[in-house]
């Protein structure tokens, strides 16, 4: 399997979890300029989803909740663990949510 497809399962198994969980979400085509656009009650967040890669929120992503002063989430899966950490500020329901979804972000 190549590192598109591995990437683009987890995209696939988070965007059911999320959906099930009450969220609308949006793929973006290319992974541009997030992975996924997470939406519940009127409220916003952006989701990066790499697999294999670095614990830090890319750059890019950093840049693009900054621009539009939505939170943004970052989900990493290496060896088998998922990890998440957050930027900007998440309503404490979608920060809930989201924990049942992924458990506790990392600091």
């Amino acid at each position: 399997m190549n590192k598109y497809r591995i990437g683009y399962a987890l995209e696939r198994e988070l965007r059911e979890k999320f959906s099930k969980a009450g969220f609308t979400v949006f793929r973006c085509c290319g992974s541009r300029p997030v992975d996924l656009i997470l939406v519940k009650d009127g409220k916003v967040v952006l989701c990066e989803i790499k697999r294999g890669a670095s614990r830090s929120m890319p750059v890019e992503t950093l840049a693009i909740s900054e621009a539009t002063k939505l939170p943004a989430i970052y989900v990493c899966r290496k060896n088998r663990k998922t990890t998440w950490r957050y930027f900007g500020s998440l309503d404490p329901e979608i920060l809930e949510r989201i924990k049942l979804i992924l458990g506790d972000p990392i600091t």
